[in-house]
């Protein structure tokens, strides 16, 4: 008899709540206003947030939606019955209480995207994708292997994870251009991941590496090298061959040398150095014909190399925190700065005259060692008063 009371309480408990999240007041609203659309001019479903256990029927008449956002919810399954939106391209349900050690994609054949972050999948998961499926996201849920059934997807996130193997079938040719796996841990790659010949963008920020992994020298289609926020103490001599890369980023690492063989990197447009530790830079810098960013930002540098000025298209130039003691001669020469920081510097004086420069934007010089503090205040304000374009800002 205990028994069948408690039995019959817990079903009247979960059947008020189920009422409850059905009618929650968020709910209750974007129905309220959905109705007013014509059926047909609705395009995307947003039903963050919602408290909603299962995905509402009343919804799917709606056939003309291709994008659906269910994040913040309490869904525990993927809802099979958004297969039915045919012309569906793009869906979120991050954050849900999504469960199991498989996820099936194939029944939605025109999805593109799908974010599938911050559930409680097992820690071994099997996807089976979608032909046409671009880009998928798995991160924050401590994933340690991942196997794919059927066409991996271009992108793939699984930024804080615990990955160690990344695997595909046998006869699949994977064609991953970009595989973010930030957060993980990690100090060497993952089983698979060496084998992704057409990779354009690999993002290894925060980990533990202490030197990047010989095995991707064979990586030559690599566009964006990222390794900050790790370990490394150098940059090994095969990256100056990867040719095809444009970006390198290992800003917050332990670098004490900047190679000579940088030079080699012809296409380079961004270069992110913050953080390291830095006393000088290379001559052949000035190779870098086609760099845009450059952000050396707390290193010890005190100089640039004579061959600075020939970088002519830079754009943003920040040497915020390091040991100038006079403002760079190289910079005399480089008009075509859009952001220039020299801030938290050694810089005792400044030039006045940067009429000529007609593309600046923002100039930061605070925080340097005037002599004399009112001179360099007043040197300062004469600097501001002749800069001709008007939205520049100046901090001093």
């Amino acid at each position: 008899m205990r028994k069948k009371y408690i039995f019959q309480w817990s079903l009247l408990w979960f059947m008020l709540v189920k009422i409850t999240v059905a009618q929650s007041p968020e709910w209750e609203n974007y129905w309220f206003q959905l109705k007013q659309l014509p059926v047909d001019s609705v395009k995307e479903l947003r039903l963050d947030g919602m408290r909603l256990h299962e995905f509402p029927e009343v919804l799917l008449e709606y056939r003309e939606v291709t994008k659906i956002s269910l994040d913040n919810n309490y869904l525990v399954a993927l809802p099979v019955e958004l297969s039915q939106f045919t012309k569906l391209e793009k869906l979120s349900l991050r954050s849900n209480l999504l469960s199991g050690n498989e996820v099936n994609l194939r029944p939605f054949k025109n999805l593109k995207i799908i974010d599938l972050g911050s559930n409680r999948f097992s820690k071994s998961l099997k996807i089976r994708t979608s032909k046409r499926l671009q880009k998928l996201s798995l991160y924050g849920m401590g994933l340690q292997k991942v196997q794919f059934q059927g066409r991996l997807p271009k992108e793939i996130d699984l930024s804080s994870s615990r990955l160690n193997e990344l695997s595909w079938g046998l006869f699949r040719k994977p064609r991953v251009e970009v595989l973010v796996l930030h957060s993980n841990y990690l100090t060497t790659l993952p089983q698979g991941v060496s084998k992704l010949r057409h990779l354009r963008k690999l993002v290894l920020g925060n980990n533990h590496f202490e030197s990047i992994p010989a095995e991707m020298a064979r990586m030559r289609r690599l566009e964006s090298l990222m390794f900050y926020k790790n370990k490394l103490t150098h940059l090994p001599d095969f990256v100056w061959t990867m040719h095809a890369l444009q970006e390198i980023d290992v800003h917050h690492n332990r670098i004490y040398e900047l190679p000579h063989g940088i030079g080699a990197l012809t296409q380079l447009s961004e270069l992110y150095l913050a953080n390291n530790c830095l006393i000088s830079l290379p001559d052949s810098l000035g190779k870098l014909s086609q760099l845009r960013y450059l952000y050396l930002e707390n290193n010890e540098l005190e100089a640039l190399p004579s061959s600075f000025s020939e970088l002519g298209s830079l754009q943003r130039l920040s040497l915020l925190g390091n040991r100038f003691l006079v403002y760079p001669a190289a910079l005399y020469q480089m008009p075509w700065l859009h952001e220039l920081d020299l801030s938290e510097n050694d810089i005792e004086s400044f030039p006045t005259d940067f009429k000529h420069w007609k593309q600046l934007r923002l100039l930061l010089l605070h925080e340097n060692a005037c002599k004399n503090g009112m001179t360099c205040m007043l040197e300062l304000m004469r600097l501001e008063q002749n800069l001709t374009n008007q939205e520049i800002r100046l901090v001093y």
